[in-house]
């Protein structure tokens, strides 16, 4: 993944102060002798040296704190996320909708013509496949699969269309075809992957392939 990190600026504040001290020049004279027998009263004039610059310590250098902002950056470019999102949207429809049908038996014609237009392919001629036996023999699903886990694995633009192949997880545990007696297949307890194909062809989106790629373990 990648990201960017802002600079923090170096910022140096230095203070040092200078201290001098002057020594004063001192004479003294008894100012009553003459000139030629007089003992110099008066000190040599002495001069104190100034004392030796002193330097504080610099303040240590402060460096302002690097403002580190992190920000991921997906692999998708812009018009890929969106797709993206389109696909995983109409997927969770398209399962909700098939979902509901098995569980009402696919008996109403009209909603389950609706769900054919969702799929295409493999994917519809399995659905078509599994809609007849469990309309013949008088069954319904009981029991709601449960998908989780949706991510992308890839995106191909093909002029206004596309294909986004989504992955996911399904944990069927507890979802049984029976009759109105209660009696049916058991139920598989599986979870597993699904790798759909979701296909735009520039009007609507159809799920297209195999409904369950190998059914590996998550």
């Amino acid at each position: 993944m990648q990201g960017w990190t802002g600079r923090g600026l170096r910022i140096a504040t230095t203070s040092a102060a200078v201290l001098v001290s002057v020594g004063a020049l001192a004479a003294c004279s008894d100012g009553g002798g003459d000139a030629e027998g007089a003992d110099p009263a008066a000190s040599a004039a002495e001069a104190t040296p100034a004392a030796p610059a002193t330097t504080e310590p610099a303040e240590p250098e402060t460096t302002a704190e690097p403002t580190s902002t992190e920000t991921e950056t997906s692999e998708w470019t812009a018009e890929e996320q969106a797709l993206i999102d389109e696909a995983e949207a109409f997927y969770a429809e398209a399962n909700d909708a098939y979902v509901r049908q098995a569980q009402a038996g696919f008996q109403d014609d009209s909603a389950a013509t609706r769900l054919m237009e969702m799929y295409s392919g493999d994917a519809a001629d399995q659905v078509w496949s599994l809609m007849g036996r469990v309309r013949e023999a008088g069954l319904h699903m009981e029991g709601t699969p449960r998908i989780w886990d949706t991510v992308a694995e890839s995106v191909v633009l093909d002029g206004d269309g596309a294909t986004v192949i989504l992955a996911s997880c399904v944990d069927s545990t507890g979802v049984v075809f029976v009759d109105d007696d209660g009696e049916g297949n058991p139920s598989t307890g599986l979870t597993y992957e699904l790798r759909d194909p979701v296909v735009f062809d520039g009007t609507a989106w159809v799920i297209d392939g195999g409904l369950d790629s190998g059914e590996r373990e998550c």
